[in-house]
């Protein structure tokens, strides 16, 4: 095999693949890209949707979950007589959450954006407040 075959059909390749991943969008090829469009997400948090329905309301609210496929994500007090449906959800917004809740219930929901805290945070909540 001529000396000058190799590295030539090796450069061809390598010309060949960066080029399928500059047209097919591979990660590895615009890392800049990436970044950009994850820097347009919106930031996503946690909420806490607690939906209330009456006892009258009850097997519309259930069938219309189920129906919606979000019937596992609620845990409902309902067996109990506490006709409410909670669920955490990851969303952008309040509204977003809510979107989980039945259209014809939704009015009554809310939405509570929650969050963790760790034994660092609350260390440096009491230092700001030693500091006041």
């Amino acid at each position: 095999m001529n000396r000058r075959f190799v590295p030539v059909l090796l450069v061809g390749i390598l010309a060949a693949a960066l080029s399928f991943a500059l047209a097919f969008g591979s990660d590895t090829a615009k890392p800049a890209g990436k970044a950009a469009h994850a820097a347009a997400k919106p930031a996503m948090h946690h909420y806490l949707v607690v939906s209330p329905h009456t006892a009258e309301e009850c097997m519309t609210v259930l069938d219309a979950t189920s129906a919606a496929g979000t019937l596992s994500k609620f845990d409902f007090g309902c067996k109990s007589g506490d006709h409410t449906g909670y669920a955490m959800v990851t969303a952008a917004s309040d509204k977003e959450a809510l979107e989980i809740v039945p259209a014809a219930v939704r009015d009554k929901a809310k939405a509570t954006m929650v969050s963790k805290f760790t034994a660092e945070d609350l260390k440096k909540i009491h230092e700001s407040m030693e500091k006041k």
